[in-house]
């Protein structure tokens, strides 16, 4: 990510907590960024779209938390899948997107609240889709109903915790107390043949872009060589870490790039010490080759 891009959407963040979104003008986020106007429609059309670019910011951190710590471990590993959860958790909080969500909840603007719904939508399916790697094929059908009886018992005991009797929880405590109660309708949910919402029932905010293996491939191998040209003309990147970045270039470049090669390197990547400069476009081919590699085990 750019810099600049990233301090406007810095600046808009806390003003978005601080002021709440609905006041926030364009201006205040200017003043806070301290930048021209001229900057800020660079990077963005609208405050709409600022918002929206520090909830895919949020997303993709996320993302590539749980991909990291899934690294080695098996699919049905179930507290590899609470440890995933609360990464979402954790991050939101971190971020304070709880806040941030209530000041947009009633926004009039479209493309806003579609995006917002396709950000709950495609967490809904992520959960659903690892219910059915931890429970079986067997139990897809029922998938997205689990996965809404899941957040609705974690979200409802955490906001009572907080809000009504004063208990810090922690999520990964009731994420962990969700998984067990939800694990006897899980197991005899074959018995019945009632579903509310079946495979297919959010297609209209279907959370695949439509991007396939290829597209992530060229498009991540096309962010890293401009990455690396810029580094080579500022050479300011630590040695070892161009390394490992020329190593993925040329991983990329193969017709079949080796899964788990690409993990490896991407692991020893993300421990290595960051070069502020370039930590954000790191970052984000990072989470672009996390994706290529999750598109490739899917076949």
């Amino acid at each position: 990510m750019n810099l600049k891009r990233k301090k406007i959407i810095d600046a808009a963040h806390q003003l978005f907590i601080e002021k709440g979104f609905a006041t926030t003008s364009i201006q205040d986020i200017l003043n806070e960024a301290n930048i021209a106007k001229g900057t800020f429609y660079n990077y963005f059309n609208s405050k709409n779209e600022c918002l929206m670019a520090i909830l895919e910011y949020v997303r993709q951190e996320s993302d590539q938390e749980r991909l990291e710590i899934a690294f080695g471990k098996k699919k049905d590993n179930e507290q590899l899948f609470i440890d995933q959860i609360a990464i979402r958790f954790n991050t939101d909080k971190k971020h304070n997107l709880i806040g941030l969500f209530s000041s947009v909840s009633f926004t009039e603007d479209e493309d806003l609240k579609n995006f917002m719904i396709k950000y709950h939508i495609t967490e809904i399916h992520w959960v659903a889709k690892r219910l059915t790697e931890i429970f079986g094929p067997e139990t897809e059908r029922y998938a997205l109903d689990h996965s809404i009886i899941f957040f609705g018992i974690i979200q409802h005991f955490l906001y009572v915790g907080k809000m009504w009797v004063q208990k810090d929880l922690t999520a990964e405590e009731v994420i962990s107390f969700a998984l067990n109660r939800i694990k006897p309708i899980i197991n005899t949910q074959e018995e019945s043949s009632e579903v509310i919402f079946e495979k297919g029932s959010f297609s209209a905010f279907n959370n695949d872009s439509g991007e396939n293996i290829a597209d992530i491939q060229n498009q991540a191998n096309i962010q890293l060589s401009k990455l690396i040209n810029k580094i080579e003309r500022g050479r300011r990147m630590d040695p070892d870490k161009m390394d490992l970045l020329e190593f993925l270039k040329e991983e990329l470049g193969r017709n079949k790039p080796r899964i788990l090669l690409l993990e490896g390197v991407l692991m020893s990547l993300s421990k290595s010490p960051t070069a502020t400069e370039y930590e954000y476009e790191v970052r984000g081919i990072s989470s672009m080759i996390w994706r290529l590699i999750e598109k490739i085990r899917e076949g």
